[in-house]
């Protein structure tokens, strides 16, 4: 039961009457091998406009990867478990809203034959 996660890489697109652009401020990279858990799951830089929190896992068990964030104990029930998730959050600091910006996550991942049967991206 794993659900491994290379990589997870944040954009922004800005738009208005004359601008229209992309630009990435976060990726959790997990670069190195995990000897426990809570390892290597910070964001590689932080954007000058807030803070990105450590991606962490609950209800479901860490397992070591080499530059992975993995995780297994999924439920494999085709109903989802509310209570097992991995998470993260961006914090904006003053004077920063998200008016008219969108958010694209974009994940590098796979899953093993006994991984979650299926995922959902929510955000609150």
């Amino acid at each position: 039961m794993k659900r491994i996660v290379r990589s997870i890489i944040f954009l922004f697109l800005i738009s208005n009457k004359f601008i229209f652009g992309q630009v990435v401020y976060g990726i959790y990279e997990f670069t190195g091998t995990s000897t426990a858990d809570n390892q290597l799951n910070s964001v590689t830089s932080q954007p000058s406009f807030g803070n990105f929190s450590t991606i962490t896992r609950t209800n479901v068990t860490w397992v070591s990867g080499a530059n992975l964030f993995v995780s297994s104990a999924w439920n494999q029930t085709a109903t989802r478990d509310d209570n097992e998730y991995v998470s993260f959050s961006l914090t904006l600091t003053n004077p920063y809203t998200f008016k008219d910006i969108s958010l694209s996550l974009s994940l590098d991942s796979y899953r093993t034959a006994t991984g979650p049967l299926s995922g959902e991206v929510m955000y609150r």
